[in-house]
């Protein structure tokens, strides 16, 4: 069968048939010829032309088609039927892990795994460990780094794994140059050579390497916005803090995401204060980096990775909480941050917005801490409590030195962020440009209708309705139908319950749901309203929830109830906010490949463009289905009024009769 395929393609080949050939089935391998041959795979185009989510319901009718012809008795057709779904199922699992495309640059690579693979089989060796174990001695595993699936390199190449693979090579009888192209240093498998992100230079400090008294400055903050109460200065006085200020702590998992940007925002900023200032030295942190990457960088590169490893050269045992009043250098981290990012001004108008609301002279964390003040403004500090009069007038007049000082602090950090807002600095775009594809068209919410047609027709209808893979099957759909009906953010929709008394975040009434979110756990509520969303789900997403909560959600393997989470992962966990995307990125990739991967985010812009595009002007509507401001989105989506608006306008300037310009060249 090899023979008739090209061998530009034949990698692929080779490891589609050595999955099915692993396949308990035995019959599959005949399934596979007969694949093969009504294909006619020739050579002239990769296998990904056929078991592509976008070409498969073309292949599976067309070999629907002779398999009828092929094999008379139903029974036998059925079962002929079903591997070709598994094969397909393998197919685009290659897909999904990059394998289906049509480079052949691994084709040394593959003929060396093959002949590997069946050394292996040979000798009736069931796993890697195994194969390490007689080999090696040893029972951790780097070969089957080496060779799984998804072709992982070796962390870190050493002389030591190299004479491990020597003996393994000398275990299974075969020649060292075969082993070669499965290695870092030479081989047919080089790594591409492209520009290295800002990403893989690291320089964050992290909350442990800081020093003890910075730790405890920290902490009091923390502490000062997650408490209930915000606490009081040492003279008695309550503390104050608005609204915004009170750090909310997610239901899903007990973290605090403000708590990780601020750890964010300071240990960027210590982690510049520390990074070398001399330039010598910083060479010599990206030789190091960049001997451990497997890209190929260029040397015209070279000094602009030296100056994002390039700071202040301080020490970490000198850092304090006293930095952050140092507007020089904190302007000087702004900068270096936005060459760090192409000149892009992405996260220096909210770290500087943070800044100022920490040193607000009524409201602020750090403007209503004493401790802070002694470090800053050099105040002795209180050795018990204050009981004379003429030591808590002393303490008011420090405490309002240290309230003015925080004033001007705060003027400070609006300008600055005034400043990196301008047009001196690119602005971040609020969508990526890698979705601006699928926003540009005319109606971005066809593809979206596509891809979820997809997935309807690639239901397992084989499986049994009880089986893990159909269950999953019937959840993504649901989320989908769901997703389209009410884009609410990834943190509400992972986070949705359905309780019988109908007091959960999704509650029925008559044949029809409703999504209803507190004020608390949605981001830009309404200030007249008291509740945070109210979404009635459409009728299409209605009913894909009624099955699913009648029909899947009962027979799923788990202990967890829908009082507590409606949505759950395929191992029966609780679906968090990262298991989401991957969802939504893993369905988009395989049923809509004509686009980037949607993340849940990128559904919000969909609906909102499309309405916008199909109802121009209609802010009111979109502020509804997104549960968001009016005021948040005209500014998020000002840009489509006025492309609209000016398109509204030509047409009415169609109607007039056109002057054409004169030609050129008579008299």
């Amino acid at each position: 069968m090899s023979g008739t395929i090209d061998q530009k393609f034949l990698p692929t080949f080779i490891l589609l048939k050595a999955e099915v050939e692993r396949d308990a089935d035995r019959n599959i391998k005949n399934t596979f010829e007969f694949v093969m041959e009504t294909l006619k795979v020739s050579g002239s185009e990769p296998l990904d032309k056929f078991f592509a989510p976008s070409n498969w319901g073309d292949t599976r009718a067309k070999l629907r088609f002779k398999a009828q012809d092929k094999w008379a008795n139903k029974s036998t057709l059925r079962a002929h039927l079903s591997r070709i779904t598994k094969i397909n199922e393998l197919a685009t699992e290659l897909l999904d892990q990059g394998f289906m495309s049509d480079d052949g640059a691994d084709w040394e690579y593959l003929t060396a795994l093959e002949k590997i693979r069946q050394k292996i089989a040979d000798r009736k060796i069931k796993s890697w460990s195994e194969l390490e174990r007689k080999a090696n001695g040893q029972k951790s595993s780097y070969v089957g780094h080496l060779f799984s699936k998804k072709r992982k390199y070796l962390p870190n190449y050493s002389k030591r794994i190299e004479q491990r693979l020597e003996q393994l090579c000398v275990f299974l009888e075969l020649d060292w140059g075969i082993m070669r192209p499965m290695l870092i240093k030479d081989g047919a498998r080089r790594p591409v050579s492209k520009k290295l992100k800002p990403s893989g230079f690291s320089y964050y400090l992290k909350f442990e390497n800081w020093p003890p008294t910075l730790q405890q400055s920290v902490n009091d903050i923390e502490r000062f916005h997650m408490r209930m109460t915000p606490g009081q200065l040492p003279d008695g006085t309550p503390k104050l803090r608005n609204k915004k200020s009170q750090w909310k702590i997610r239901e899903s998992d007990g973290k605090c995401s403000s708590k990780g940007s601020f750890h964010n925002l300071l240990g960027s900023f210590f982690g510049f204060c520390v990074l070398p200032s001399d330039k010598k030295v910083s060479e010599k942190l990206v030789l190091a980096r960049l001997k451990t990457t497997l890209v190929k960088w260029q040397e015209e590169d070279f000094d602009q990775y030296v100056s994002w490893m390039t700071g202040e050269g301080r020490n970490a045992a000198e850092l304090s909480i006293s930095l952050l009043f140092d507007f020089d250098l904190i302007e000087r981290w702004l900068q270096w941050l936005a060459n760090r990012n192409g000149g892009i001004a992405e996260t220096q108008p909210g770290y500087c917005l943070s800044l100022s609301g920490l040193t607000n002279p009524k409201t602020g964390a750090i403007s209503q801490s004493y401790e802070i003040a002694c470090q800053v403004m050099g105040f002795p500090p209180l050795s018990g409590p204050i009981l004379r009069t003429e030591e808590n007038e002393l303490f008011q007049k420090r405490i309002r030195e240290w309230s003015d000082f925080c004033g001007r602090a705060s003027a400070e950090f609006r300008s600055l962020q005034h400043s990196f807002s301008s047009s001196k600095v690119k602005k971040k775009k609020r969508v990526s440009s890698r979705h601006s594809k699928i926003l540009e068209i005319k109606d971005p919410l066809v593809p979206v209708q596509t891809m979820i047609e997809r997935l309807h027709r690639s239901e397992p209808r084989h499986l049994d309705k009880n089986s893990q893979s159909w269950m999953v099957w019937a959840r993504n759909m649901t989320l989908l139908e769901l997703t389209v009906s009410n884009p609410i953010r990834a943190d509400n929709l992972h986070c949705l319950n359905f309780c019988e008394d109908g007091s959960g975040r999704l509650r029925k009434t008559g044949d029809v749901f409703q999504i209803y979110l507190e004020k608390h756990e949605v981001k830009n509520p309404h200030k007249e309203k008291d509740y945070g969303y109210l979404g009635i789900v459409s009728p299409s997403a209605s009913s894909w929830l009624n099955f699913y909560i009648q029909s899947v959600r009962p027979h799923w393997p788990t202990g967890i109830s829908m009082d507590e989470r409606l949505f759950l992962t395929d191992s029966g966990n609780k679906l968090s906010n990262i298991d989401l995307w991957k969802i939504f990125v893993t369905v988009s990739r395989l049923y809509l490949p004509e686009y980037s991967e949607l993340n849940p985010h990128v559904y919000r812009h969909i609906v909102a463009t499309s309405w916008l595009k199909n109802h121009p002007d209609d802010f009111v509507t979109v502020s509804l289905i997104l549960g968001d401001r009016i005021e948040t989105v005209m500014k998020d989506y000002a840009h489509l009024a006025s492309s609209d608006g000016f398109s509204r306008y030509h047409k009415l300037l169609e109607n007039w009769r056109g002057r054409t310009p004169p030609t050129m060249g008579g008299k």
